[in-house]
């Protein structure tokens, strides 16, 4: 699966093989997450190949997100 991430500085793909979206599918709902990976830099583009992934809860308010499923 190809998970984009974006703040304002830009945007970057993060790559979950399948066992790993499995293992994190519904942490991938969260609003604000922490991803840890090997980056991965190949033909121009720079991608996270994610290994593990982490809630970030907080109290404050966030801007709506847009799920493209």
């Amino acid at each position: 699966m190809f998970v984009t991430i974006e703040d304002e500085t830009g945007d970057t793909q993060l790559i979950l093989w399948p066992r790993v979206y499995t293992r994190h599918r519904r942490t991938l709902e969260s609003r604000i997450i922490l991803a840890q990976g090997t980056v991965s830099r190949w033909d121009g583009t720079t991608n996270t190949i994610v290994t593990n992934i982490q809630p970030i809860h907080t109290n404050t308010p966030m801007p709506p997100t847009h799920n493209w499923h």
